[in-house]
């Protein structure tokens, strides 16, 4: 496939074919292409070993699953259509199924990206683009995240304990406490283009995006609506759903901004999944994982990327990764053969047909992999 340009961001899995430019007053049209590869913490691309890939077909095709999904109960999304690897477009998912192939493009709407910038003097980013943008129709500077839980390995608690927002703020009782479940969802927030995560509340995501009142509540109605398509699916293959994230887009043909679904939603990478097996152990069937292996693998670079993270908070700075010194190690080279048989299993499951021929029933993987995952850690820790 021949594209205008590609673009690659270090921290994405997915890199951008762009078949037509967006323009002021109409979006264009781009390609995700999905790259065998993997980032935690914004780190950018890991290390993996020589030979070793992170498949990302299972996450293209979760993807696409998912946008037709939304799109058959009329959520509005970016996406086209899926394509084959010769280039070629295919209205629906069907034709993969029939023959027996998997996607590893999707084919998007392509709209604007407007940034915040960073102000020196002020040591904050500056937002003021948005409330009067010179383009109708741009990515939203905001991530926008559904939990109906929170672990106590979730970012939640942190930004509770930094004060960033308050229970209460979310209508939740002071009481409680790390795993257990909400009572209700809720939405949160954070940012999109800082260089690290930065979380804050209803109100603030608000103000940030430009939002009226009547548009901010019919984005909300729309993001409880897919996160419960999303949950209720994941659970009709009995895997648990704690909480996931969107991107939105504003578009506007005339009639006023209206908001729709851009990117990718409710794949492994996005959301956390977990499978509780037969004999009772909770499986993360998501990126999760590998995220919690480095931590062991690495504790001291993990702990100075979250401590960088604080200190470009604290003092503004812009670049979180030049208070860094380490680099990360890769994982052992049989963790992706047992990561990649647990996403192909879990994929199938998922679409509801078996587009990994290779992989075991769900059951098994996870079986397989919470027994491989429990000796792993235990020689790390030697």
């Amino acid at each position: 496939m021949s594209y205008l340009r590609t673009v690659e961001k270090g921290t994405s899995v997915k890199s951008l074919g762009v078949i037509e430019e967006p323009t002021a007053k109409k979006p264009g049209v781009f390609d995700f292409i999905y790259r065998d590869q993997y980032s935690i913490l914004d780190w950018g691309r890991m290390p993996m070993p020589d030979g070793k890939v992170m498949d990302n077909r299972p996450v293209a095709l979760a993807a696409a699953f998912n946008h037709e999904m939304a799109a058959k109960a009329g959520i509005p999304t970016c996406y086209l259509n899926p394509v084959d690897d010769l280039g070629c477009s295919h209205l629906y998912l069907d034709w993969f199924r029939e023959n027996r192939q998997v996607p590893r493009t999707l084919r998007m709407q392509m709209v604007n990206i407007l940034k915040p910038t960073f102000n020196e003097q002020t040591k904050s980013w500056d937002y003021s683009v948005f409330q009067d943008p010179p383009v109708n129709n741009y990515v939203h500077p905001i991530e926008f995240i559904w939990r109906l839980e929170a672990g106590p390995d979730s970012s939640f608690w942190d930004n509770i304990a930094k004060g960033n927002y308050k229970l209460s703020d979310f209508g939740l009782p002071e009481t409680l406490k790390p795993g257990d479940k909400f009572p209700f969802p809720i939405l949160d927030h954070s940012s999109k283009y800082e260089d690290h995560d930065r979380y804050f509340s209803s109100a603030v995501a608000r103000g940030l995006g430009n939002f009226s009142q009547e548009r901010w509540q019919r984005l909300n109605d729309a993001r409880m609506r897919l996160n419960r398509i999303l949950y209720e699916h994941a659970a009709s293959i009995s895997i648990h759903r704690p909480d996931g994230k969107q991107e939105f887009v504003v578009m506007d043909m005339g009639d006023g901004p209206f908001e729709v679904l851009g990117d990718v939603a409710g794949t492994w990478h996005e959301d956390r999944f977990q499978y509780r097996t037969k004999s009772g152990n909770v499986v993360k069937v998501s990126k999760q994982t590998p995220r919690d292996l480095h931590k062991s693998l690495d504790p001291e670079w993990f702990k100075q990327c979250k401590e960088a993270k604080a200190k470009a908070e604290r003092e503004g700075h812009p670049d979180w990764k030049a208070f860094v010194t380490l680099q990360p190690r890769p994982l052992e080279a049989q963790f992706f053969d047992q990561y990649n048989n647990l996403m192909y299993s879990a994929t199938n499951a998922w679409v509801g047909w078996n587009a990994f021929p290779q992989a075991s029933p769900l059951e098994e993987a996870c079986v397989e992999f919470d027994k491989y995952l429990a000796d792993y850690k235990e020689r790390l820790k030697k």
